[in-house]
């Protein structure tokens, strides 16, 4: 059992150039979206101190931090908005590839006449998950890493809070105002979690289908058309004035920005609803592929 987790270890992550490579797109993502906060709010500190209206309690002053340049604060920008299209693909691909191929090739069958299938599979899903997890959550502490080269750990004022991305009813807000490094490493936990869990269902549908390909896409697919379907209800009834309720996150179905500071009522529900939907799917899929002919 030690020896296959090592050798899956190293075949899905060690020696996978997908899973590089996607850590790669990651890392840039992360770095140019620090870059580009590092200089708009360093250049708001040189304006500011030139004024000498540090001199005075000044707004744009207390904004000024690691904290709020860090990319789930950061939600309406271009690489933010990037990492938030792309993270499905960069947590699914690398693993989803490795497992489709064992399937069709006939590694998986090999594999099975020294361990039983079930411990097969749970041991490529451990990896996967760890695959998945880190591709999602490495661009968020990249990105941390490199703002905080820069910008002060100062933590932003409550009172503030219009001049941040992270209002005061939003989930974990009141982390974010007390103790902002707890607010960090608990968004990056959930970030690690959400792309493990999801790198796992795709990868089980990849080695059912044998299609790496199509079951990346479709699941792909499915969000942007979860998300799309949720921002035209949130649209309608928000016109409707029942803003609060479009704001919903059951109603907006935002997949992509579970982790951000983006604002919706009953996100902690949803967390939940997602985090029980995907290991339904990984505990039916499982079984599936458990019971399935390996020719």
């Amino acid at each position: 059992m030690n020896s296959l987790f090592k050798s899956e270890f190293k075949r899905q992550l060690t020696y996978n150039p997908l899973f590089w490579a996607c850590v790669a797109i990651g890392a840039c993502i992360a770095l140019l979206a620090a870059w580009i906060e590092i200089q708009i709010e360093l250049n708001t500190l040189e304006a500011t101190l030139q004024q000498g209206d540090h001199l005075s309690y000044n707004t744009l002053l207390s904004v000024i931090s690691a904290y709020t340049a860090w990319i789930p604060t950061r939600i309406g920008d271009f690489y933010s908005g990037l990492y938030y299209l792309l993270w499905p693909l960069l947590a699914t691909i690398p693993a989803a590839w490795i497992l489709s191929n064992d399937s069709k090739e006939g590694v998986l069958e090999q594999q099975c006449l020294r361990i039983r299938k079930a411990s097969v599979i749970r041991i490529k899903l451990y990896v996967s998950f760890i695959s998945g997890g880190i591709c999602s959550a490495l661009p968020l502490v990249l990105n941390f890493l490199a703002a905080i080269c820069f910008l002060p750990l100062s933590t932003p004022k409550i009172y503030d809070e219009i001049y941040t991305a992270v209002p005061m009813n939003s989930l974990f807000s009141g982390l974010f105002y007390n103790s902002p490094l707890a607010y960090v490493i608990t968004l990056s936990a959930l970030a690690f979690i959400i792309g493990g869990l999801f790198s796992c269902v795709v990868c089980l549908f990849a080695s059912l289908t044998k299609t790496t390909f199509q079951a990346i896409f479709i699941s792909y697919f499915l969000l942007h058309l979860l998300a799309f379907l949720g921002s035209q209800f949130s649209a309608i009834l928000s016109s409707a004035q029942l803003r609060e309720v479009g704001q919903n996150a059951f109603i907006k179905l935002n997949f992509f920005q579970l982790i951000s500071s983006e604002y919706a009522p009953t996100k902690l529900g949803f967390y939940c609803f997602c985090f029980v939907l995907l290991l339904l799917a990984i505990f039916i899929s499982y079984k599936k592929t458990c019971r399935s002919d390996l020719l």
